[in-house]
């Protein structure tokens, strides 16, 4: 049998890739680090609000297609809370017309578009609950990536909750993003985040302020 030599692969600079391709997968790997070790997986591990096209949670964005479009305002993920509030802003290049809401909870205060807040009744949930159905219409003319964004109450710094202890905490906002139609696909991703600010006690019955004490703020949950 005619049986060849093979002389061995070298170790060392031969099987290792080029130093410019370490530095560039070690900048990627610091980047995704500093990523997922920023306010942005304490968002995601938290509860937030958000939009979705479907009854249920998990729609984030849609097209822009002319006529009237529903959408449903879910709170998710929350863990033993009482009541939330917050309010929805067009962003910049959204040209979405509001027509109408209803909201399942009737211990409801405002509307999604000036500033709402929403009491469970006395009850103390967790899971993901509908705060809101809001129908929109729409005329195919908003920009590519514009967004509907969550934003804090008028009477707010941030988007906040009351837990079942009655503090006030803070909540993720996820921003629901509209495309163009034909659309480019070059959407960046939207995540959910936390807008800066310091939560504040809150009801759902107008209290003045210089009467409100914790057993006034909870009797507003009964």
């Amino acid at each position: 049998m005619n049986m060849r030599y093979m002389k061995p692969k070298p170790r060392g600079r031969g099987r290792w890739p080029h130093r410019a391709e370490w530095i560039r997968a070690l900048g990627l790997a610091f980047t995704v680090v500093a990523f997922f070790s920023s306010a942005a997986v304490a968002a995601l591990q938290a509860n937030w609000i958000e939009l979705s096209t479907e009854p249920v949670t998990g729609t984030y964005a849609g097209h822009d297609i002319p006529g009237p479009r529903t959408l449903y305002v879910f709170h998710h993920n929350l863990t033993s809370t009482t009541a939330v509030r917050f309010r929805i802003q067009a962003g910049p290049g959204v040209t979405v017309t509001y027509v109408s809401e209803t909201h399942p909870f009737p211990q409801t205060l405002g509307d999604t578009q000036t500033g709402i807040t929403v009491c469970y009744g006395g009850q103390c949930l967790s899971g993901d609950q509908l705060l809101a159905t809001v129908t929109y219409m729409f005329y195919g003319t908003s920009a590519d990536c514009s967004k509907l964004l969550i934003v804090p109450h008028p009477d707010a710094e941030t988007v906040e909750e009351m837990d079942c202890d009655f503090v006030p905490q803070q909540v993720a906002a996820w921003d629901f993003t509209l495309y163009a139609v034909p659309d480019t696909y070059a959407c960046p991703l939207s995540w959910p985040h936390v807008i800066d600010g310091t939560p504040k006690a809150f009801g759902c019955s107008p209290v003045a302020a210089e009467e409100t004490t914790w057993g006034r703020i909870k009797a507003l949950y009964r």
